[in-house]
């Protein structure tokens, strides 16, 4: 049986058309989606977490067990004009609403920087904690990540219209080319992380991360790696994405359309001997 931790994550979009009736479609589109977040008050995205993480558990991780959860991304266009081995949070990445459609192929950067980690907040980060002990914290650990097909955001009551999907095509980058990425440690929270980045633990040199090119459907893709070693990564790390550019969303000219879209991606973690 695998551990899965369900959060929410979202990406939503608010694009035009430039056709006859395109008066017509501006005005409805622009009535139903503010510009702004992307994701804020979308279906599957926690209260006040446009900018930040979702919970995803804190059920232990085992030799056979994994765990998992859910995040969101989203973006828009508009018309012209503790114990054991655990996973945390993970982010949602809202790219906003406020995008031209069909002036090409759009490399978009998150909508805003995230919100600051706290004891209280978690921001936007990808947290572990390895309390497992000396002998399986050797072990290290692996977090996986693969994003599911984006649908369309009802404007009636901002749930997801499943019934078709959008934005076949679309590239989310998450991370930096070479591994760049900052890991930051602290103290795991009920609701945050308290005295993050502040430690004067140093990341251990065997905790990585690498950039991932996700497409809709595709393969769990390795983000974030403890490797097996005698000086483990213990405690809580997280991956941050609170930087702008540390996200980016391609979507092809040819599949933008108008409205507002989200894709939940899926988060596992597991132990490197699973």
């Amino acid at each position: 049986m695998k551990i899965k931790y369900l959060g929410a994550a979202a990406v939503a979009l608010l694009a035009g058309a430039t056709i006859a009736q395109g008066a017509q479609i501006a005005q409805a589109a622009d009535a139903a989606t503010p510009e702004g977040s992307a994701l804020q008050g979308v279906q599957g995205v926690s209260a006040g977490q446009d900018g930040g993480a979702e919970k995803a558990g804190r059920s232990a991780v085992t030799d056979t067990e994994h765990a998992s959860g859910q995040s969101s991304v989203g973006v828009g266009f508009k018309v012209s004009d503790q114990g054991g081995l655990t996973l945390n949070f993970v982010p949602n990445f809202d790219f906003g609403t406020n995008h031209d459609m069909g002036t090409g192929s759009e490399t978009l950067n998150l909508f805003s920087k995230g919100a600051p980690t706290t004891k209280d907040e978690p921001g936007r980060v990808l947290a572990v904690t390895d309390f497992r002990g000396a002998t399986d914290a050797k072990n290290g650990y692996t977090v996986q990540v693969s994003m599911g097909k984006f649908y369309k955001v009802k404007d009636s009551d901002n749930t997801l219209d499943k019934s078709t999907p959008y934005l076949n095509g679309a590239t989310l980058t998450l991370g930096d080319a070479n591994g760049a990425t900052p890991i930051k440690g602290g103290v795991l929270t009920e609701n945050g992380i308290d005295n993050y980045g502040t430690s004067s633990v140093p990341k251990p040199a065997t905790l990585t991360t690498k950039q991932v090119k996700l497409q809709q459907n595709d393969a769990l893709q390795a983000i974030m790696t403890s490797a097996k070693s005698e000086t483990p990564a213990v405690g809580t790390w997280a991956v941050d994405f609170s930087d702008k550019n540390s996200a980016e969303l391609d979507v092809p000219a040819a599949v933008q359309d108008h409205g507002k879209f989200v894709a939940q991606l899926n988060w596992d973690l597991g132990s490197a001997t699973n």
